[in-house]
């Protein structure tokens, strides 16, 4: 229950800062009607998580801001058995990819106990959107984003984390119309 807490007070504190960094990141919004980020996408997945050679299943979930069309922040979780393994805020870019860098807080079972502390990451993800008639045309838009998370942090070398994440995202602004004109 405490790494509950632990893990719930880490989001809270890595998400204010984010949501004020999309905004800053938005700047003054071209149209007096249109606030906020020009997307907001929530997410959850599987993967496979191997930190010295030993792998298992995590569960990874993700808030994204993507104030400007190829800008992101994100923040989020990785969940295994062992509870919270890494909890994480990110800056990326997206053009076909999404590549990003982060920072965070991680944990993992030690043969001496639960070691935690800080964390480094790069993340390279690919969206695949599920239904190529929406871009552009609605506001919703699900996809999938197969990725790959290398991070250093308390754990002995680099955790090597390979997973899918399925992503629904909310489009406040017409985005698409902006990249082309």
């Amino acid at each position: 229950m405490m790494q509950v807490m632990t893990a719930a007070r880490i989001l809270v504190g890595l998400c204010i800062p984010i949501a004020f960094a999309g905004r800053a990141l938005a700047g003054p919004p071209s149209n007096p009607n249109s606030e906020g980020p020009a997307s907001l996408a929530v997410g959850a997945g599987a993967a496979d998580r191997v930190v010295s050679g030993s792998g298992g299943v995590a569960f990874p979930l993700e808030l994204t801001l993507t104030p400007a069309p190829v800008f992101f922040v994100s923040a989020g979780a990785v969940f295994s058995g062992g509870g919270v393994d890494h909890a994480y805020g990110e800056l990326g870019v997206w053009l076909i990819a999404s590549v990003a860098v982060g920072g965070g807080y991680g944990a993992y079972d030690s043969p001496a106990g639960r070691k935690d502390g800080g964390t480094f990451h790069l993340f390279v993800g690919l969206p695949i959107p599920l239904d190529l008639d929406r871009i552009g045309k609605d506001k919703w838009l699900p996809y999938l984003e197969p990725y790959y998370r290398p991070s250093w942090g308390p754990w002995p070398g680099t955790v090597h984390e390979v997973g899918c994440m399925v992503k629904i995202s909310y489009w406040f602004r017409d985005v698409i119309g902006k990249i082309g004109g």
